[in-house]
């Protein structure tokens, strides 16, 4: 067992520079939440600003999930949400059981998601392309949202990044 936590030790100082531009990407992704929540103190009313138009409907089903709806049927109706979905709800059930178990509510699980999604994508990026090339220089060059390795708009829309993942694309 030690011998296997000294080896990822290891290869994370081997490649700690992934590891500290995944760090900041999720820091600056989750900094506009806390500053105008802070620029606006008494007057911010909990509205999270949107990149995708699908982000409530992703959060709304989400919503459901934990209040017990697990089918999800209808993410808006409330008289179908124990029905059959139209679409798959395995991304979204995945999604809420995290924010159960950590007692997370919707708004806190984005800003969470908004941090750990995308830090998680630019880590598993920046393997790939060291498997592909093993050279840390390029891995990180082509895993860096400035990059051309990688669709920038991915990193900022947690429940697609995870449906992307999902289908293996």
């Amino acid at each position: 067992m030690a011998a296997m936590a000294t080896k990822i030790f290891q290869k994370v100082r081997r490649h700690w520079l992934a590891i500290l531009i995944a760090v900041i990407l999720g820091v600056l992704i989750t900094l506009p939440f806390f500053y105008f929540q802070e620029k606006l103190s008494n007057e911010y009313k909990g509205i999270l600003n949107q990149v995708t138009d699908d982000e409530l409907f992703y959060m709304a089903r989400i919503k459901d999930v934990m209040d017990g709806h697990p089918t999800l049927g209808n993410a808006y109706l409330y008289e179908y949400k124990n029905q059959l979905p139209q679409q798959l709800f395995l991304p979204e059930w995945l999604l809420a059981q995290p924010l159960k178990f950590l007692n997370l509510d919707i708004i806190q699980g984005r800003i969470f998601y908004s941090f750990i999604l995308p830090a998680i994508a630019l880590v598993l990026t920046y393997i790939a392309f060291y498997l592909i090339y093993p050279s840390k220089f390029w891995a990180n060059i082509f895993s860096f949202p400035g990059g051309k390795g990688y669709v920038l708009n991915l990193y900022f829309i947690p429940a697609y990044a995870f449906h992307v993942g999902l289908q293996g694309i």
